[in-house]
């Protein structure tokens, strides 16, 4: 298992409801389901702008669903614990999949945060962003920085 996708169980586990932006190979939506399921279950909604090919393993207590979508377009998702972003890597981007933090009740994750932070996917980098809702949103704040495999910023809602 990579070091992010250990992170990535643990905030899950403490979790009932994950939602999870880009897909890609899959490691960290079986991540986040595995937590789930060793919290005790729950329900992961993934997107992604690309078909998913993972197979996640079935389970009696987490539901999984899969949408197809471009994230930076979504009207506002279901409430939930744990938003997971790791889609295109730009300020643009990032700032269009902050605007549903109002709809996360207490852990935002965003992966290749030190790689892409100063400059971006085809674009500024993603720290501009994360900066501006950080100032614009005081109730929420860093809980954990990893800078090892690209990157891997939580915020958390501060109580």
């Amino acid at each position: 298992m990579l070091p992010h996708m250990h992170q990535l169980h643990k905030l899950a586990q403490m979790c009932r409801s994950v939602v999870e932006f880009g897909v890609r190979t899959g490691q960290s939506t079986i991540a986040l389901a595995a937590g789930l399921e060793s919290g005790g279950g729950g329900t992961l909604r993934s997107f992604d702008i690309a078909e998913a090919s993972v197979d996640v393993p079935k389970s009696e207590t987490v539901q999984w669903t899969f949408q197809r979508a471009d994230t930076s377009k979504l009207e506002l998702i279901e409430p939930c614990d744990l938003l997971f972003i790791d889609t295109l890597h730009n300020a643009a981007q990032v700032e269009a999949e902050l605007k549903h933090a109002p709809m996360v009740r207490r852990y935002i994750a965003l992966h290749d945060a030190y790689k892409f932070a100063q400059d971006g996917e085809s674009g500024e980098g993603i720290v501009k962003a994360i900066f501006e809702f950080l100032a614009d949103n005081p109730e929420w704040g860093v809980l954990q920085y990893y800078h090892s495999q690209w990157g891997l910023l939580i915020l958390n809602r501060n109580s």
